[in-house]
């Protein structure tokens, strides 16, 4: 199954949050699931702003990615 990001264009792939052609981004990936779109993403410790917290940016980034796509 093929995530909206996938029909993005090469020389607009290069997004931190959701390109597929930038090896130190998110690599975030859209889906549909019935009606519904679906983006799942597990942060990773060095996400973390202060202890038990994700950084805010990092949520924005996932809002804007999964918005676009």
């Amino acid at each position: 199954m093929n995530a909206f990001q996938d029909y993005y264009p090469e020389n607009l792939s290069h997004c931190y949050g959701c390109g597929s052609r930038n090896a130190h981004g998110h690599r975030i990936r859209t889906f549909w699931e019935g009606d519904e779109t679906v983006t799942r993403f597990t942060s990773e410790p060095s996400h973390t702003s202060v202890p038990g917290c994700v950084y805010g940016a990092l949520i924005a980034s996932l809002i804007v990615c999964h918005g676009t796509g």
